[in-house]
Parts: C-alpha cells; structure tokens; sequence
C-alpha cells in the first residue's frame, strides 16, 4: 500500500510538472508569435537625408572651352584640374560637401580636432537637424549623408553619377530594411545636383523601357533615351570589377528607389530633365524653391540644349500635384533702394550693396565673410538648414505655387506663406531668434582663416599649373 501511495505521488509530481513545463512553453511561444508579428508588421521607421552639392568649379570650363560645349572633353584640362581641386579638403570648409559618393556622417557643432581644414558638412547638417528637431516633425530615427560627385558641367557625367546615386541609395535602403527599419528617402540638392537627382526618374524609366525592349521607341524623350543607351552599357554588379565610385556603374537589380521629397535649391530647371519631376513612381513631391536674386541659376546654357536655364518649371509639369513651386524672398520693409542690375552680377563693387532675395550661395553655402551692408536676414546660415519648418509651412496646401517670406517680428523669426498669384496671406510659422543664434554662435568656431580668398586662389592657381603639367606630361 505504501508503495502504491509514493509511485502515485511519483505521477502526479510528474504530472504536474509537465503542464507546468507546458504552459511555459505555450506562452513563450505565443509571446515570440506575437512580438515576430509586431516587429513585421510595425517596423521602425528610418529617414535617410542625403544632401547633393552642385556643379564644382564650373568657371574651370573656359580651360577647355569647346570639348566642353560639346560635351566631350574627357582628359581635358578642365577634367584634370577639376579633379585635383575636388580631392582638396580646403573647398569643404564652406558647403555641405565631402568626398566622393555617399557618405554618412553623425552631424555635429563639437570641433574635434584643431585643423585649418574644417569640414563645415557636420555642424550645417546639425543645425538642419536641430531644425527638424524644434519643429516635432517626427519621431522616426534620421541618417544623415553627403552625396558628393565630380560637379562638372556635363549632362553625360550627370547621368553617371545619378547611376552610382541610385545604387548607393539602394544598398543603403536594402541594408537598412535587413535590420527591421521601414525606410524613406529626403533629399536636399543645390544647383545642379538637383539635377542629377531628377535623373533618378531617368533611370526607372529606363529600367522599366530596357525590361520591355521599348529603348527605340520614337516616342520616348530624347534625354530618357541617351539614359537607355547608357544603361544598356552597364555590367551587372556580380561582374563590375571596378574600384572607388566606378564600383557603382553597374545595371541596378535592387527594387526602384523612391523617393518621398526631393528639395530642389537654385536648381537650373532644364527641359532634358524637368519632365522626370512629374515622375510620381519616382517621386512623391518635388519642391522647387528659387528667388528672383539668382542670376546664377538661369546662367547655364552649355549644358543644356536650350540657350538657358530657368528658375520654375514650365506649365504642363505644373500642373502635377507632386511638384511645388516656392519663391523665397526676405523682408525688404527695410529697403530704400533696389540693386542695379550691375550689382546683382558684381556685388563685390565699391557702390553699396541692398539685400533683396537670396543669391545662388545662399542657398548652400555658409556666408564667412562679414559684410555688414550685405548681410542676409539668416546670415551666415544657409537656407537649406531651414528646409524642414518650410515643408512643414507649405505640405498640407492646395496650391503649388507659393511664396516664402522671412523676416524679423519681434524676438522671432517668421516664415510668411503668400500665394505666388496674388500674394494673399496664407499663413505662418514662427522659430525663436535666440534658438537660430544659438545655431549661429556654433557656427562662428568653423571660420576659416580671414585670408582664405587670397588663399583659395593660391590654390585654385596651383591646381590649375598641376593640371597643365600632367597634360605636358613634365
């Protein structure tokens, strides 16, 4: 009896054990079920910011004048000293550009190393993150990168480096997802660089034609079929052997990069890339900002087919939802004259200078020099910093054509959204003054040295004899 009693004991320990051991087991695996579940189904969200410098050096031209304009000038004079003089960290020190292809970077005001070398990227790329961050844009996690390329003036190399563009954006975002992270794409692009990022469409246009053996159709655009011909040139990654950013010429195979807002800053808007802008399987919103103080942007007509660049996008592509047209101006309550037109071109004459707009290096480039008459409203702060408070002013709008105005209201600084027809009063966001001087005060440790326009021609001199040795061949 007693041994029936204590085997019976035996069981039922047993026994309880294993639906102890079940429960366990049950409820960790409904656990993992679930928490797999939420992972895939609500992945973090990431943003990668890329931001694309212009055309480099492009009065370097004129060494070799005619193969540029038509456009073949590969070992030229022009080629060679754009070359040295885009692999000299001196002309990082005032624009958010780095070296060649995508580069990450952890934005920062901290110097951390005294150098006369000051790479301004980091600390004007914080400060446009500190922007985003003031105005709560989102929570989402942000990458911040440097796309930096040849910055010739050449439609063939702008489609090359839109290729190795488009790849390196589609490693990255491919990389990025492996870890779990649901991925959208911002890009900030002055002057020609904008561009190059039109061309992203170029490229999934062509990639869809290639697919379907329509590369010769009479219909299709004369730009999206040179970008045919050229990917048809292209290897697959599997054999591209190549090093450095030729490592990127390959035919993409990942999925088409989207794009979810590209800023167009003092882009040259022309019509072999203007088209790609209404590209709505490439680009969610294209926002072109310009200002009417830009001579600069319309200068272009070499690299294009027609005897100008212009400032807006032409009535048809206007007429996409996806495209917004927005004319930046500051506060001219303060002026008592305009410029003359000999002092938009040549603001460096001794007959004082009166703020209007914006020019062409205010949109990019951080302004060192400290002249009191000529001085923006944000000065020395560029206008890209501010890119996120402008999309926050204008994304839930119904028009596509709109006006910007900054000025100085009290201890704020207020950003006016006007309609560009008939400068009706939409609307308006403010940022304190004390928060931009905060960003201003940062920046002041990053100036060069007071010489550096004597300095910069030096250089600018030395790479141009360099250039010329090597042609000789001494």
């Amino acid at each position: 009896m007693k041994q029936v009693f204590k085997d019976w004991k035996i069981y039922l320990t047993a026994l309880i054990t294993l639906i102890i051991a079940q429960a366990i087991w049950l409820s960790s695996w409904h656990f993992f079920k679930h928490s797999t579940e939420k992972t895939y189904k609500h992945p973090q969200q990431a943003t990668l910011h890329v931001f694309i410098h212009g055309t480099f050096g492009s009065s370097l031209g004129l060494l070799s004048f005619f193969p540029v304009i038509h456009d073949n000038f590969k070992g030229s004079h022009y080629v060679k000293t754009a070359r040295l003089m885009r692999k000299d960290p001196y002309f990082y020190k005032d624009q958010p550009m780095l070296e060649r292809g995508m580069i990450q970077l952890d934005p920062s005001y901290a110097l951390l190393e005294e150098t006369d070398l000051k790479k301004i990227a980091s600390p004007l790329i914080k400060g446009y993150a500190d922007i985003k961050n003031l105005i709560n844009e989102s929570k989402e996690l942000s990458f911040f990168y440097t796309f930096g390329w040849s910055g010739l003036l050449s439609r063939q190399r702008r489609r090359q480096e839109a290729l190795r563009l488009y790849n390196a954006l589609a490693e990255e975002t491919a990389a990025l997802q492996e870890k779990g992270l649901k991925t959208k794409i911002i890009i900030s692009a002055h002057s020609h660089g904008g561009n190059i990022a039109l061309n992203l469409a170029g490229i999934n246009e062509a990639r869809n034609l290639l697919k379907l053996d329509l590369q010769s159709t009479s219909s299709i655009h004369n730009e999206l079929e040179q970008m045919c011909s050229y990917l048809s040139t292209c290897t697959t990654e599997q054999y591209q052997t190549k090093k450095g950013q030729k490592a990127f010429d390959y035919f993409p195979h990942q999925p088409a990069v989207y794009i979810n807002r590209l800023y167009l800053l003092a882009t040259p808007i022309q019509p072999e890339t203007d088209h790609y802008a209404t590209d709505t399987n490439t680009f969610k919103r294209v926002y072109n900002f310009y200002s009417e103080n830009d001579p600069v942007q319309k200068m272009d007509w070499i690299s294009t087919s027609r005897y100008y660049s212009d400032q807006r996008f032409s009535k048809n592509p206007l007429s996409s939802p996806s495209i917004v047209q927005v004319k930046i101006r500051y506060d001219r309550t303060a002026e008592n004259d305009s410029p003359s037109l000999i002092n938009r071109f040549f603001p460096s004459l001794n007959e004082p200078v009166y703020r209007l707009d914006p020019s062409h290096r205010d949109f990019w480039f951080i302004a060192h020099q400290n002249n009191s008459i000529n001085k923006s409203i944000i000065h020395p702060l560029p206008l890209f910093i501010f890119s996120p408070l402008l999309h926050k002013l204008i994304k839930k709008q119904e028009s596509n054509d709109l006006i910007i105005n900054i000025s100085k209201m009290h201890s704020n600084l207020r950003f006016t959204l006007l309609k560009h027809d008939d400068e009706s009063y939409v609307q308006s966001e403010i940022i304190p003054l004390s928060f931009v001087e905060k960003i201003q005060h940062y920046l002041t440790d990053w100036q060069p040295d007071k010489k550096c326009k004597k300095q910069e021609f030096e250089i600018i001199t030395k790479h141009v004899k360099q250039a010329s040795s090597y042609k000789k061949g001494i």
